[in-house]
């Protein structure tokens, strides 16, 4: 054993510090962001673990002669509301790099 090095410490440091991890987890799993892309044509909800729960198109956005600007806007959503899960997950655990969102 290292002198001055208390393990049992160390165990329960790092058991708080897993606590804290999943307690952040699981306030952001509850809350839902929102992105949107083309003028409000299409809107993309996430939970704050990044699992996509709606996406909303509305009808002039669906051209049937034009699909690739529909797959853009959808992705741009995405892409919005991911960014906004990513900060949030940055803003509750700052010093937990990692987490998993």
């Amino acid at each position: 054993m290292i002198e001055g090095l208390d393990m049992n410490a160390l165990l329960a440091q790092a058991q708080q510090m897993q606590e804290q991890m999943i307690a952040a987890r699981d306030g952001l799993a509850g809350k839902e962001f929102e992105g949107t892309a083309g003028g409000d044509l299409v809107t993309v909800k996430l939970n704050g673990l990044g699992e996509m729960l709606d996406v909303t198109i509305a009808p002039a956005a669906c051209d049937p002669e034009d699909t690739e600007s529909l797959s853009a806007m959808i992705v741009a959503a995405f892409r919005t509301a991911r960014q906004q899960v990513e900060a949030a997950a940055e803003a509750v655990a700052p010093q937990m790099p990692g987490m998993g969102f």
